[in-house]
């Protein structure tokens, strides 16, 4: 299994013109596909699920993020598990942490549904470091060269 795929303006590597058009062709083709539709919110969710279906909705651009209608089913497990999560939080404010000296279970849930929130964020791009790959702020709003890379080329000489 290979790494995984940075888009051409976040990633570090000195592309060659030609390979830097053949990246951004093959980036393009992720915004042909339909953008998921948020309108549409899934009949069999709970109310915080449908909850956090309508403010993703409300905050996500798919002209920018390219999610589309092949992620729904992704959207909705993410979904899910931010409900998964909060129920369990509210769980635990009212159960002990320990039950019989052993921990409380709702932890192993709580736990269970944070980790998968946390590897859907990442896959849908809702985390910084998966926004970090997509849209990297210093090629784009930055232009000057950072200090460290002057004095390096400076001490080689360039």
């Amino acid at each position: 299994m290979g790494r995984k795929a940075v888009l051409s303006g976040a990633s570090s590597k000195h592309y060659t013109k030609d390979e830097l058009e053949e990246k951004q062709k093959q980036e393009e083709v992720l915004f042909t596909f339909e953008p998921l539709d948020f309108s549409k919110v899934p009949k069999k969710l709970d109310s915080l699920a449908k909850a956090e279906w309508k403010r993703l909705g409300l905050i996500i651009d798919t002209r920018n993020l390219p999610i589309s209608e092949l992620d729904r089913s992704i959207v909705i497990n993410y979904c899910v598990y931010v409900s998964v999560s909060e129920r369990a939080r509210e769980q635990l404010l009212v159960e002990p942490l320990t039950i019989d000296g052993r921990k409380n279970p709702i932890i192993d849930v709580l736990n269970g549904a944070n980790k998968e929130l946390k590897s859907l964020a990442s896959n849908l791009g809702l985390t910084i470091d998966s926004r970090m790959r997509i849209k990297n702020p210093t090629t784009e709003g930055n232009q000057e060269e950072d200090l460290f890379s002057k004095m390096l080329n400076e001490a080689n000489g360039l």
